[in-house]
């Protein structure tokens, strides 16, 4: 019986107690801002080095996906939520045909 009793005392301790604070109160509230890491600066506030940097970047990540698209060992099919079997083509034209 005292398995019982330990068992019982140890549920009832994981048990979360009505004194809870609510997360917004009118107490202070922090403003968000850190001095150790600022805010990101817009692309206008960049140097020109920066922004071309950030242009290669962004056309590095575009060839990747297109390499990815393309590459040899994609998918050519998939199994819908639904158990039917769609190739990769069928379900790209539904998606982009609801993005328009």
């Amino acid at each position: 019986m005292e398995e019982a009793d330990s068992f019982a005392q140890e549920f009832d301790s994981r048990i979360p107690s009505n004194h809870a604070k609510p997360a917004l109160s009118d107490a202070y509230q922090h403003s968000g801002k850190d001095a150790k890491h600022p805010k990101r600066p817009s692309r206008e506030e960049l140097s020109e080095d920066e922004r071309r940097r950030m242009d290669k970047e962004e056309e590095d990540v575009q060839r990747h996906n297109e390499d990815m698209e393309h590459r040899h060992g994609r998918a050519a099919s998939q199994i819908t939520q639904d158990g039917k079997v769609e190739t990769i083509d069928e379900m790209e034209e539904v998606r982009f045909k609801s993005e328009e």
